[in-house]
């Protein structure tokens, strides 16, 4: 028989690993926060909805820190009671507990929700190509409901794979992966399918440079748009396997994925933002821009595919004389 992980072991060292990551993350909401204000994003809407989104990521990963070491320090010194720190810890009605939960699942449904909103950008806000995001998201929401429910009416010791809770977080995270999976797939589908349009068209990606050896701009969104998706599925992965196994390393895999979400919405932003356009002066005209290069005396014809951070942005440039 398998030598369980500690109880107590366990939420020291996912703590541990959360003020790692929390201390990247907030590295990350800095650099995202000055791309944010500083780059240039098209339409104001668009970019307050970005500035909002990034705080309340921003919110959720901070109070989930405050709530894991509130819970850490009730354990290893306010409680005196018997058993020790590892039945304070398995008070799964505690508030701090609960609390800790609902801020999970706060995050998790704000990152999907977003997800989502890349999708109905990406698509022409045509909302038949989410309708079944959209039922994922209500689903996977109704099954949060149940496990914060669940913790509030057990009222007993236990840990996360209670019997009375494990189908729930299962159910949750299963919804979750399969959600993130198919709005990426569906994401860089549609970037590909534009990218295979523009080099048909022989249109130029400019400035090239800007995005090193992916091969231009829209390849480039397509890479940081996987590797985003891949960490966050990746994370929400070993929670969900960690949770079947009914292992405690499940403590350890929660609190991680919170700073993880955060980490990855930063990254998109931040390695997607417009690049400057050095000298080039341009005068947009819908989704149609005309421009003028002093240096080269060159007109240009400038498609904007929306690139904000939520939708990845593309500038493809046909220089005339």
């Amino acid at each position: 028989m398998r030598q369980q992980l500690p109880l107590d072991v366990a939420q020291l060292a996912g703590l541990f690993t959360e003020c790692i990551l929390y201390g990247i993350f907030l590295v990350t909401f800095a650099m995202c926060v000055k791309a944010l204000f500083t780059s240039a994003l098209p339409g104001r809407l668009k970019r307050y909805l970005l500035i909002v989104a990034t705080l309340l990521l921003f919110i959720f990963a901070t109070m989930d820190v405050a709530f894991g070491l509130r819970h850490i320090l009730d354990a290893f010194v306010y409680y005196t009671g018997p058993g020790g720190p590892i039945a304070e810890l398995s008070r799964i009605s505690y508030w701090v507990n609960v609390m800790k939960g609902v801020n999970y699942n706060c995050q998790t449904s704000t990152a999907d929700a977003i997800l989502i909103y890349r999708c109905f950008m990406l698509y022409g806000r045509k909302w038949r190509y989410i309708t079944g995001l959209m039922i994922f998201w209500a689903a996977g929401l109704f099954s949060e409901f149940a496990t914060v429910y669940t913790e509030i009416t057990l009222r007993q010791s236990a840990t996360l794979d209670a019997a009375r809770l494990t189908p729930w977080i299962t159910s949750m995270l299963a919804i979750t992966l399969t959600l993130n999976l198919l709005a990426t797939g569906m994401i860089v589908l549609r970037i590909w399918a534009v990218e295979r349009i523009s080099s048909k068209s022989g249109l130029r990606e400019f400035p090239q440079s800007y995005y090193g050896s992916s091969g231009g701009s829209l390849k480039f969104a397509m890479l940081v748009i996987v590797e985003s998706g891949a960490i966050y599925s990746g994370s929400v992965l070993v929670f969900f396997v960690s949770s079947l196994l009914h292992s405690n390393a499940q403590y350890i895999a929660s609190h991680a994925v919170v700073p993880i979400i955060g980490i990855t919405f930063n990254l998109i932003i931040i390695r997607l933002q417009t690049p400057p356009s050095q000298a080039v002066t341009l005068v947009e005209k819908g989704e149609l821009t005309l421009g003028y290069d002093a240096r080269t005396e060159l007109r240009a014809i400038q498609i904007w595919i929306p690139k904000d951070g939520l939708n990845p942005v593309v500038q493809m440039l046909r220089w005339v004389s």
